[in-house]
Order: structure tokens, then C-alpha cells, then sequence
């Protein structure tokens, strides 16, 4: 990164003034307020539902609709940061991601960046793809497809899912950054207060 530089071919500056290397991706530079802005200011489909709908409320529903299923508490957070990396990366439609030529190096990418996630707020990265965060993920997807689209979307099933009886009212994208935030701070409460201090979630003991 070259002093002055505000744009290079590898790296992003985040919305915490952090720069984020793609090509030297380092757990200390994963911020729950930078992921919590990012998504909350990006559009699920991209923005082609009939409302804004973020990927932080999405992610938002997939936590809550996994703690009323009473899954562990690992699993729910790794629900709520499943599409985590897509703060990062950005929500590429799932149609794209199946290209031959895409898919490998952006799975590449996503995975390394949900390594980086799992070991800062130390979840197990494979319970981001864990079935019940899957079932949660296609659950919601179909009640999106019913809430959020016109017809040809509403008269497509997601194979293996139904969708839920309430219907999705979109909040803006500072409430879902503010619903993020709060749902994170309710899931890892269980955590150390070192831990949500370290996190940006805490305030300092006096003398620690």
C-alpha cells in the first residue's frame, strides 16, 4: 500500500478506516462494526426486490429463527455471520457464483475471509455452513422470494423448505446495522467482558 494510495488492485479501506489486504487476509483487521455497516447497507438480490432488504437483516432473522429452534449458541452466531464475508466481498448473486469461471477463486476468497471471522470471534468456520444455518438460510429465502418479489420469483419453491407464516417488513439499512449490532452483543453475551472489549462491544474495566 503506497502512501497516498486510496485505491490498489488488493485491498479495500473499511468503513472503520481499517484496510483489508485480499492478499494477506489477517483476523486483526475483522471488525463487528465495520461487517454490521457493510451489510446493513447491502441490498439482498442485488437490489432487485420490490423493497430494500439488507443482508443484515437477513442475517438479523437467520440468528433468531435458529435460537427458537433452541440450536447452541455457536450455531446461532455463526448464523447471524454466515454471509459475514460479504461485507468484504460483496453479495454476488448465487447464479454467478455457480460460473466455472468465477466460483473457485471466490469460494477461494470466502472461505479464507470466513476462516479470519471464525478465528477472531472464535467460532469453528465450518459451522457457517453448518445444515441447521443452511435450513435457516433457505428458509428465509423462500419467504423473501414470497415477500419481496413479484410473481415469477413467488411461484418458485426452494426445494426441501417452507416459508415462514409471518411476512418480512423491511427495516432501513441504520436499523439493521442497530439490530446487528444489538443481536450480536445478545448472542456473545455469554463471552468474556475482555473478549466484547476487544470486540468494540464493552466498556473497559478501570485498572484492566
Amino acid at each position: 500500500m503506497g502512501k497516498g494510495c486510496l485505491v490498489s488492485e488488493h485491498w479495500i479501506q473499511t468503513f472503520t478506516d481499517k484496510a483489508f489486504d485480499f492478499l494477506e487476509i489477517k483476523s486483526s483487521v475483522i471488525c463487528i462494526q465495520d461487517i454490521a455497516h457493510a451489510l446493513a447497507y447491502q441490498c439482498r438480490y442485488n437490489g432487485h426486490c420490490r423493497q430494500f432488504y439488507s443482508v443484515a437483516e437477513h442475517s438479523v432473522r437467520a440468528s433468531v429463527l435458529l435460537e427458537n429452534k433452541n440450536y447452541t449458541t455457536d450455531i446461532v452466531a455463526a448464523a447471524l455471520l454466515h454471509d459475514a464475508h460479504e461485507a468484504y466481498l460483496g453479495d454476488v448473486v448465487a447464479p454467478l457464483k455457480t460460473l466455472a469461471a468465477i466460483n473457485e477463486g471466490f469460494q477461494n476468497l470466502a472461505d479464507a475471509i470466513d476462516a479470519a471471522i471464525g478465528e477472531h470471534f472464535l467460532i469453528p468456520p465450518h459451522l457457517f455452513k453448518h445444515f441447521g444455518v443452511v435450513w435457516a438460510d433457505h428458509t428465509l429465502l423462500a419467504t423473501e422470494l414470497r415477500d419481496l418479489f413479484g410473481d415469477l420469483a413467488r411461484n418458485f419453491s426452494v426445494p426441501g423448505v417452507t416459508a415462514l407464516d409471518t411476512k418480512i417488513v423491511p427495516v432501513s439499512p441504520d436499523q439493521a446495522e442497530a439490530l446487528f449490532l444489538e443481536r450480536f452483543k445478545a448472542v456473545f453475551s455469554s463471552r468474556s467482558h475482555e473478549l466484547l472489549v476487544r470486540w468494540g462491544l464493552g466498556e473497559k474495566v478501570s485498572g484492566k
